[in-house]
């Protein structure tokens, strides 16, 4: 039983939002139906089902603050003209 908390609280902090809670409700629902079903492995029919269409965008975000990417900085300003637009169209 333990071995299942950990699953769901692992499923929480990877995936966030509520695919957890469906994940857990369908799981509960099977092992009523059936008592041998084994608490401590994943039910992978189930992962498949809540969990696998999350993993792209979790994947896409960063999951803590320390493991963000710095952004590249973005490209200095142009230098100021010394001329003036007038003077620019003159000379071109």
């Amino acid at each position: 039983m333990f071995k299942y908390l950990d699953t769901i609280r692992k499923l929480h902090a990877t995936y966030g939002g509520t695919s957890w809670m469906s994940y857990d409700e369908d799981f509960r629902r099977r092992a009523a139906k059936d008592p041998t079903l084994p608490w401590g492995d994943v039910d992978l029919d189930l992962w498949m089902k809540w969990m696998a269409p999350l993993k792209s965008l979790v994947s896409r975000q960063p999951r803590a603050e320390g493991e963000t990417q710095a952004s590249p900085a973005p490209p200095p300003p142009p230098p100021p003209s010394s001329q003036s637009p007038k003077q620019e169209e003159k000379s071109q």
